[in-house]
């Protein structure tokens, strides 16, 4: 990790915009996102290891870094562990109805929304 990436990582953590994610299973990771407003061209296209302002009265959460072990966890767990982590949004940020995120694939990006209910 470069001093660019650990400064990422850093300033993250101060906003309290990093998640640490742990499992019986010894999978651990991190997770960091910033609050917007369903401007998602913002969020991507930009330099992945600059942080940006969030937007005030947000109503989507944009998980940007997803790190995570290489060791495959069991399918319950993992749906476990999205379901706790939209219901910490949920709760930290009520006005939160959204949650987007990009997944590399095939050396393509995929947007993906998942809209939160109640």
């Amino acid at each position: 990790m470069d001093d660019r990436q650990k400064q990422y990582y850093f300033e993250m953590a101060k906003r309290g915009r990093l998640i640490h994610l742990a499992t019986e299973f010894n999978g651990n990771g991190i997770l960091t996102y910033f609050i917007g407003n369903g401007k998602p061209e913002k969020y991507q296209n930009r330099n992945p290891w600059s942080v940006i302002e969030d937007e005030p009265n947000g109503d989507t959460i944009y998980c940007d870094q997803l790190i995570t072990g290489h060791s495959k966890l069991p399918t319950h767990i993992a749906i476990g562990i999205w379901r706790d982590i939209k219901r910490y949004f949920k709760e930290k940020y009520p006005a939160i109805n959204k949650i987007r995120w990009v997944k590399v694939q095939r050396h393509r990006f995929i947007n993906h929304k998942e809209e939160l209910n109640g």
